[in-house]
């Protein structure tokens, strides 16, 4: 190999470690840039992760059909760091929006009505 290429190739395994490192590093940006895209084009979304509880299915079908705010499950109780990064940016932008959009906090009144509507199971003893 001639110096040219091993100075080519140690530039080139230098460049996709960066890209990668970047990539991972710039998730809350690329989250905050998807909520502002999705802002221009209309359209209203939350992102969420995690087990999911016995009322979000009732929470998710309250905020579509009430509000027509999409609530996107992006990932299940295995989550990457870089993926909180990106939902937590993303969040950032879309929830006040969408709070300043209906006048008022539509998330908590429809997780509060979602709790309502889902009997709670009596205690084994």
């Amino acid at each position: 190999m001639t110096r040219f290429q091993k100075r080519f190739f140690l530039s080139l395994v230098g460049l996709v470690l960066l890209t990668f490192v970047g990539w991972f590093f710039s998730a809350y940006p690329r989250g905050l840039f998807a909520a502002y895209a999705d802002r221009v084009a209309g359209h209203d979304e939350i992102k969420v992760f995690g087990y999911p509880p016995p009322e979000i299915g009732e929470y998710s079908r309250l905020l579509r059909e009430r509000y027509g705010v999409k609530m996107n499950v992006v990932a299940g109780c295995v989550v990457t760091q870089d993926l909180e990064w990106y939902v937590d940016g993303y969040n950032s932008v879309s929830e006040p929006r969408i709070r300043e959009k209906f006048g008022k906090d539509i998330f908590e009144e429809c997780w509060n009505e979602a709790k309502q509507a889902i009997p709670k199971k009596p205690v084994d003893r």
